[in-house]
């Protein structure tokens, strides 16, 4: 859990997601959440001049080798359910089409 001092943003969509508030309990009132985001790398430019923290999902979010960003892992595991959608019979661009791949790739592995 975070000092009491330590400003939070979460994504936007987090709030929405009964999952997260109940992992917290009784603590989640005790965060210290000042702001939400829809781009995360936008948050973590923030958190990077040590404007708070940011909650995101592990991997979302590269950890540089200069260590202004640190993932700290819920404990116990905060599980969630990932939707990725395109649009049916819409043909993808070489660079999406990579990355479908590659995440199919990685989902199987």
């Amino acid at each position: 859990m975070a000092d009491d001092d330590t400003c939070m943003a979460l994504n936007v969509h987090t709030l929405s997601h009964n999952a997260f508030i109940e992992w917290f309990g009784d603590d989640f009132e005790k965060l210290n959440i000042v702001g939400t985001y829809n781009l995360v790398f936008n948050a973590t430019l923030l958190a990077a001049q040590g404007a708070g923290s940011v909650i995101a999902l592990q991997r979302q979010v590269r950890v540089d080798e200069a260590k202004t960003l640190t993932f700290v892992p819920f404990d116990p595991p905060l599980r969630v359910a990932l939707d990725v959608v395109w649009k049916k019979d819409y043909k993808l661009s070489p660079a999406a089409t990579a990355y479908l791949e590659a995440l199919q790739d990685a989902l199987v592995s």
